[in-house]
């Protein structure tokens, strides 16, 4: 990232390098396609993309074994257990909450108790808010991990987004989907122009 100035402000930077380090460590090719597919859902307000792929061009054409590589199965075991233990998270101070759940209904109990708290799921641009503005935000529900929200369902000749969708996940996506209709498809419902 730093031989091709793929960082500037660095604010999303750490975003980027954990996705090329995926792809990194995958068997995947390093072409341009596997490059901007394994960097959507990361954005960058400042240095453009040109640099960041050619930085992770680079970065994958010499991969080597690493420290990470020794200790691999180590790892995912230890990264299974972790969700296996801790069905949610929430982590609160006197001034601050924010909670991460992992199903629906421990979503909605901590929306009935917390009803002024913003709701996420990415929250980029929230992130923004806390970074450029110093906003404070004092309760933070982040509903990221709901499978419920990352679905696509055809029905009566529609096709229903679910809020949580990452456009990454091609499995769920419906055959001959244009991204290009998906993209403004979730534009129209976020901006309530169609229900």
């Amino acid at each position: 990232m730093v031989d091709h100035h793929g960082s500037q402000c660095g604010y999303c930077t750490p975003g980027f390098v954990m996705a090329l380090f995926a792809l990194y460590k995958s068997d995947k090719p390093a072409t341009r396609e596997s490059v901007q597919e394994n960097l959507v859902g990361n954005l960058c307000r400042c240095t453009g993309y040109e640099s960041i792929i050619e930085a992770a061009m680079q970065c994958c054409a010499n991969r080597q074994a690493d420290q990470f590589s020794l200790n691999e199965n180590i790892v995912k075991e230890q990264l299974k257990q972790i969700l296996k233990n801790q069905p949610f998270a929430e982590i609160s101070t006197n001034k601050q909450h924010y909670f991460l759940p992992s199903t629906l209904e421990q979503a909605l109990d901590w929306r009935a108790s917390y009803p002024e708290a913003i709701v996420i799921n990415g929250a980029t641009d929230t992130a923004i808010r806390q970074n450029k503005t110093w906003e404070f935000l004092p309760q933070l529900l982040d509903l990221s991990q709901l499978n419920e929200l990352k679905t696509i369902e055809r029905r009566n000749n529609l096709t229903y987004f679910g809020s949580g969708l990452l456009l990454s996940n091609s499995d769920c996506m419906p055959k001959k989907t244009c991204l290009n209709c998906c993209l403004c498809w979730m534009f129209l419902l976020r901006y309530k122009f169609v229900k």
